[in-house]
């Protein structure tokens, strides 16, 4: 499982599958030609009078078991200069998920302090997860207990406050991310403000300057500039227009128990709280929606609708 969950990071991080090279009965894993993984039957062959020999040809690291030489500690000889192998933060034994954390907690660290001396902020890095596959600009701050996941991107100026959680997401300059929301395979574009508790699901587009407020819900939704959605409310497979406010409590019933329907939301509209929108309906420009309507039918421009 140690192996597999190795692979996967490997994988994640772009990097090449795993190849395993058995020599004298000790297999040596190689991760895209840079890093090299000793498996306990490799240890055991070093220890029994032989050493590990990594050499370079074309770019790629070169591994292989020869006898000791007069010294008892292995030998990795890379780019015609030789190291001993020594127990610090470069050689870690890992035989379970407990170490195997504590492994990927000093690579977090590293690519933290990293950042950091760019000019990204982190307030007790200690409780961040970060993958190596996460970008992240400068001038960003992020909050503790922040776990940012797979292809995740900050540009300049993003705040990204506690305990969120960004899995494959862009988030647009200067844009702020609220404690405890969770952003999954989603475009944030610039000036946003999302949360507290918010939750955008996969295929969610926010153009600028967008607001999705406390208990908000999107899926596979696109908000065009200057939309807001303030709080309590459902979009699935919506689009609402420029300038439009979206009323507490409104949710669009996208769902008919076989398939999903669109609902369409025209520029400079006012949807009143506690709507609900049967999909598939289309709402014009500069409509207005009464509180507490059920909408099933199609509303024209500039009209004002109740039910």
């Amino acid at each position: 499982p140690v192996l597999e969950h190795l692979e996967h990071l490997c994988r994640e991080a772009g990097l090449s599958p795993i190849r395993t090279i058995q020599d004298a009965d000790a297999p040596l894993i190689l991760i895209d030609g840079r890093f090299a993984g000793l498996t306990l039957a490799s240890l055991k062959a070093i220890h029994h009078r032989k050493a590990l020999s990594l050499g370079t040809k074309d770019g790629t690291i070169i591994a292989s078991l020869i006898e000791k030489t007069d010294t008892d500690a292995p030998v990795l000889s890379a780019h015609s200069s030789q190291h001993h192998i020594v127990h610090d933060s470069e050689s870690h034994a890992i035989m379970n998920s407990w170490e195997l954390e504590k492994v990927e907690r000093i690579i977090m660290t590293r690519r933290m302090k990293t950042l950091g001396q760019k000019g990204v902020r982190f307030l007790n890095p200690e409780s961040i997860r970060l993958d190596l596959t996460v970008t992240i600009d400068e001038g960003c701050t992020i909050g503790p207990q922040v776990i940012l996941r797979g292809h995740t991107h900050l540009a300049e100026g993003v705040l990204v406050e506690c305990g969120s959680v960004l899995e494959d997401t862009s988030v647009g300059a200067h844009s702020h991310i609220r404690p405890y929301s969770v952003c999954t395979q989603s475009q944030i574009g610039e000036h946003c403000h999302i949360g507290p508790m918010a939750h955008l699901r996969p295929n969610t587009v926010l153009h600028d300057r967008v607001k999705v407020g406390n208990f908000v819900e999107t899926k596979a939704s696109t908000l065009h500039d200057g939309a807001k959605a303030s709080h309590l409310t459902y979009l699935g497979n919506a689009t609402i227009g420029t300038q439009t406010n979206i009323g507490a409590g409104t949710i669009t019933c996208n769902y008919d128990g076989v398939a999903k329907h669109e609902t369409t939301i025209g520029p400079n509209s006012f949807i009143g709280s506690n709507t609900s929108l049967i999909a598939p309906v289309n709402i014009g420009e500069k409509v207005i929606v009464g509180a507490g309507s059920v909408i099933d039918k199609d509303i024209e421009d500039e009209a004002l609708s109740l039910s």
